[in-house]
């Protein structure tokens, strides 16, 4: 899926659920690959470097929408939750 530089997503999650563990990162490309270097430690397994700084906002008891706080260049992303990782293309100009 490509998507333009403002995407917006809607998660449903619970209350109690904790949402910085909630993730919009960079994938590095190579040749037909997405490729992105992992590392366990503290609450995220992916580097700094490839976080993208992100909105959460509860709009219901059940949905919490997601937005990049600034737009993304063009590029390959994932987004990480609890319910899996999900990866999406961004195309600047879309």
């Amino acid at each position: 899926m490509t998507l333009g530089p403002n995407p917006r997503f809607c998660l449903r999650l619970g209350p109690g659920y904790n949402l910085n563990t909630i993730v919009v990162a960079s994938l590095d490309v190579k040749g037909d690959d997405r490729e992105i270097e992992s590392l366990v430690r503290g609450d995220s397994w992916i580097p700094e470097k490839h976080v993208r700084p992100i909105e959460t906002k509860r709009v219901s008891d059940s949905v919490v929408e997601i937005t990049p706080s600034k737009p993304l260049a063009s590029g390959q992303y994932i987004l990480s939750g609890p319910l899996g990782v999900y990866d999406f293309g961004v195309e600047v100009g879309k």
